[in-house]
C-alpha cells in the first residue's frame, strides 16, 4: 500500500512540476518489495559484485534501466542492495551477484515524452545547425519563432558513430562532463593541470600536460572535448549527447569552425563520436533557458524558408552576459548567467571566464547538395553524410520550426533513436 500511495504522489508531481523528475522515490530499504522491479533514476550507477566500495564494479546502469529486488536485507552494508539486472544500456561484466545502491531507484519510470515547455531544439543533422524555437502553440500549423542559430558539429561518417536522427527529451544537464574511461578529461575538475590559454590552437589541447594523472600515470587523448555542459537525452540515446567543446568562450566558435576546414579533414577526423557538439557559449546559453523535459528533435532534411521576406524577423542581436564559474563541477551545475551569479555572491576565487555571447536569432538555411565524401566535409555542404536526393523526404522550414511531408531518409546508414512510436512532435508538423 505505501509503494502505491508513494508512486501516486511521484505521478501527481510529474504531472504539476516538470523540476519534480528527479525526485528519488525509495528513501530506506524497508520501502522496497522483494521480486518488484524497479528504474535507475540517475545516470552512471556503479554496479558492484559486492556490498562495499571496492575494486569490484562491473559497470553502470543508466536511468531508466531496469532492476528487480533480490535482497533488501538491513544486514547488506552501506545503502546497497542485491538485484537482478534486466534491462540495461551498457555492458556489463558476468557475475553470480549484483550490488547497487538503493537510493537511486524508482517504482515509476522517467519518462518526459508530454512535457509542456517554452522552448524545444531543432538539430539538422544533415547542414550541421542547432536551432531553437519558442513555441507559439500545441497545434499543427502553428508557426513557431526561432531564437537561437548554431553551429555544430555531427559524428563523423563512419558506421557507429554517424549521428542518430529521433526525437528526444533532455533528461539531465551536467557540469564540465567527462566520459568514464576518461579519454576526455573534463574541461575543468579541482586539481587536473591548467588549460591552454584563450586564443590558443587546436593541438594545444591534445599536450600531455593538459591531462589529469591517475596511479601516476598521464590519461586522456583530448582535454575538455565536452566543454562547459552536456545535456543528456533520451530515450534510446546510444551515448550521443549535446555538448560544448574544447577551448574559451573568447574563441567563440572557432574550434566548431575548425572540424570543417580543408587541412584539418586531410589529417584527422574532426568531427564527434556521434554527440552534437556545438561552441562553449552556445552551450551555456542553452543551459540557461532550456530546463529537462525540452524536446530534442534531431532530423536530416532539406531547408527552406516559409515566409522568403522574414517579416517576423529583424537583424537586431542580442547578446547574453555570463560568468562561468567552478562552482557545481561534475554536477548538473548551477547556470552561468552574470545575474544569477551575482545573486548567488559566488567568490572571485571560482570564477574562471566572462564574457558576452552574441545570438544569432536570424533564420539562415543551408543548401543542400551532393558532393564526394571528402567534399561534403568542409564548409557547409548540407549534407555530411552524403544521402541522394531520392533517399530524402520533406523539408523544413527554419524560419517556423515546422516541418512538411517529412520522413527520415531512407538510407540504412541513418540510424534512429529516441521515441520509437514519435518521429516528430505533432506540433512541428505542417499538415
Amino acid at each position: 500500500m505505501m509503494i502505491k500511495k508513494l508512486a501516486l504522489f511521484i505521478l501527481f508531481a510529474l504531472l504539476v512540476s516538470p523540476s519534480l523528475y528527479a525526485f528519488t522515490a525509495i528513501q530506506s530499504r524497508a520501502e522496497l518489495i522483494l521480486n518488484q522491479v524497479y528504474y535507475i533514476s540517475t545516470f552512471g550507477l556503479n554496479v558492484r559484485s559486492a556490498d562495499q566500495v571496492g575494486d569490484n564494479i562491473l559497470g553502470s546502469l543508466e536511468r531508466n534501466d531496469e532492476v528487480r529486488i533480490i535482497d533488501a536485507n538491513s544486514s547488506l552494508r552501506g545503502n546497497y542492495v542485491e538485484v537482478e539486472v534486466i534491462k540495461h544500456e551498457n555492458d556489463l561484466l558476468p557475475s553470480e551477484r549484483f550490488y547497487i545502491s538503493f537510493k537511486y531507484l524508482s517504482p515509476i519510470k522517467i519518462d518526459y515524452k508530454h512535457f509542456n515547455g517554452k522552448y524545444f531544439m531543432i538539430q539538422n543533422i544533415a547542414t550541421e545547425k542547432i536551432r531553437v524555437y519558442r513555441k507559439e502553440c500545441n497545434q499543427q500549423r502553428c508557426n513557431h519563432k526561432m531564437i537561437f542559430e548554431a553551429n555544430m558539429a555531427a559524428g563523423e561518417d563512419v558506421d557507429g558513430v554517424r549521428t542518430n536522427v529521433g526525437s528526444y527529451r533532455i533528461t539531465y544537464w551536467w557540469k564540465f562532463y567527462e566520459d568514464g574511461k576518461q579519454h576526455y578529461p573534463s574541461w575543468y575538475a579541482p586539481g587536473y593541470p591548467k588549460l591552454p590559454k584563450p586564443g590558443k590552437g587546436f593541438l594545444s589541447w591534445f599536450k600531455k600536460r593538459r591531462m589529469p594523472k591517475v596511479e601516476g600515470g598521464k590519461v586522456g587523448i583530448m582535454r575538455g572535448a565536452f566543454g562547459w555542459y552536456t545535456a543528456y537525452v533520451g530515450p534510446n540515446n546510444h551515448s550521443q549527447w549535446t555538448h560544448g567543446t574544447l577551448g574559451w568562450g573568447a574563441d567563440k566558435d572557432k574550434f566548431i569552425l575548425k572540424t570543417k576546414k580543408y587541412w584539418t579533414n586531410v589529417f584527422v577526423n574532426p568531427r564527434s563520436s556521434g554527440c552534437s557538439r556545438t561552441d562553449n557559449e552556445a552551450i551555456a546559453y542553452l543551459r540557461e533557458i532550456l530546463p529537462l523535459g525540452t524536446p530534442i528533435i534531431k532530423i536530416y532534411a532539406y531547408e527552406e524558408l516559409m515566409d522568403q521576406t522574414l517579416s517576423r524577423y529583424s537583424e537586431h542581436t542580442p547578446t547574453w552576459n555570463y560568468i562561468l564559474t567552478k562552482e557545481g563541477a561534475q554536477t548538473n551545475g548551477p547556470s552561468s548567467d552574470r545575474n544569477k551569479v551575482l545573486t548567488r555572491g559566488v567568490r572571485p576565487d571560482q570564477i574562471i571566464e566572462e564574457g558576452s555571447y552574441a545570438i544569432d536569432q536570424m533564420p539562415t538555411p543551408t543548401t543542400f547538395t551532393v558532393k564526394s565524401e571528402f567534399r561534403r566535409k568542409i564548409g557547409q555542404s548540407g549534407n555530411v553524410y552524403g544521402v541522394e536526393p531520392a533517399d530524402m523526404h520533406g523539408v523544413f522550414y527554419i524560419d517556423t520550426g515546422l516541418v512538411r511531408g517529412y520522413r527520415h531518409p531512407t538510407d540504412a546508414r541513418i540510424l534512429r533513436g529516441g521515441y520509437k512510436d514519435e518521429l516528430v512532435p505533432s506540433f512541428i508538423e505542417y499538415k
